[in-house]
């Protein structure tokens, strides 16, 4: 499901060895740098024969790939990275799609950074990558850039004598787990309907049995809105929570907190990507989801393809499949071939519910 992403070829690109003058990394040795959310390039393999690189990457697939080109440094959870005085000589920080993770990506850099260290931003044009170059200029640092591949770099030195300190605590605090509305949960930012609940997980919900028997599972579990349902409405005694970033895992686990200490549960979580390390195969009486069909901001119907292809594989010979998917996503055709029975008791409102057995 990988890709040579734009702003990987610019990151390439920026740090190539014909551009010296401008690369804000040349000769550089012996220093400690942290890539986040750091993902595989030739030029971060590059950086780190020289330097200590350590990586933080919450995603199973990327992380999987950053091992498996040689990349050891690299753990899936921010704080294990973290220090207690700032301790990188640079920081590299990679744009996702969701602003509020970006400014927190960016103040945390921001603070592990020694004073005088390379702050080094990349990402793709459409993720508003210019406007967080005047961001870096709003709390008070000057910045270079360079922009190629519909993609933008930029770079600065930190400068605590410049830094507005009220800003770098708010865009540090954006990092913090928010309490979701009408709910008892919480989420970090960058994570699936983290802002408000979401329409079709409600609508899956509503269309569930009154009892799950046996063992099953949420697939691509998210914060744990589905399992949380389930558990606290006494539909399912027991339940595995598969999802390939790790945040999510985390906050699962505290979502469902109270389940997970109570003995006669059995409440297990894998941070496991479905799409390319799969599941056990027939070992599920039941499986929920509402699968991802998104890679980064673009499109991707196989990603649901996928899950659903993942899930019959994963059920007993008789195990049930409920599912809710966005009305314009294509899998009637590929559930016929993967479930002996399908109904679809709603579709209206922009969503469908699917109940399918093997």
């Amino acid at each position: 499901m990988l890709k040579a992403a734009n702003e990987t070829k610019l990151l390439d690109y920026v740090f190539s060895s014909e551009n010296a003058d401008t690369n804000p990394f040349e000769g550089i040795e012996g220093q400690n740098i942290l890539a986040m959310p750091g993902r595989y390039a030739d030029s971060l393999k590059d950086i780190s024969k020289h330097n200590t690189l350590s990586i933080y990457q919450p995603l199973k697939d990327y992380y999987n790939a950053l091992k498996e080109r040689g990349l050891d440094q690299v753990q899936n959870n921010l704080g294990v990275l973290t220090h207690e005085e700032p301790f990188y000589d640079a920081v590299i920080v990679r744009l996702t799609k969701n602003k509020t993770e970006n400014l927190f990506h960016l103040g945390y850099a921001l603070f592990l950074l020694k004073n005088q260290g390379t702050l080094f931003v990349y990402g793709v044009n459409d993720n508003g990558a210019a406007r967080f170059e005047k961001e870096l200029h709003r709390i008070g640092l000057e910045t270079e850039h360079v922009y190629k591949h519909k993609s933008r770099a930029f770079w600065t030195s930190k400068d605590d004598t410049k830094l507005d300190i009220d800003l770098l605590r708010e865009w540090i605090s954006k990092g913090l787990s928010k309490h979701i509305h009408d709910t008892e949960l919480e989420a970090l930012p960058g994570l699936f309907s983290a802002d408000k609940l979401d329409k079709g997980s409600i609508m899956l919900c509503e269309h569930l049995p009154k009892e799950l028997k046996g063992f099953g599972a949420d697939f691509g579990c998210g914060y744990g809105f589905l399992s949380h349902y389930v558990l606290s409405n006494d539909i399912a005694s027991g339940i595995a929570c598969f999802d390939h970033d790790n945040r999510a895992i985390e906050c699962a686990k505290a979502n469902l907190h109270q389940f997970i200490s109570d003995e006669n549960r059995v409440i297990t979580f894998h941070w496991q990507d479905l799409t390319t390390e799969g599941a056990p195969k027939n070992t599920l009486d039941w499986i929920i989801m509402n699968p991802p069909f998104h890679d980064d901001a673009d499109e991707n119907k196989r990603l649901g393809q996928l899950f659903v292809e993942q899930a019959a594989s994963a059920l007993k010979k008789g195990g049930m499949l409920y599912m809710v998917a966005n009305n314009h996503l294509p899998y009637e055709k590929l559930m016929v071939s993967h479930f002996s029975s399908i109904e679809k008791p709603h579709e209206g409102g922009g969503y469908k519910i699917f109940i399918a057995k093997v």
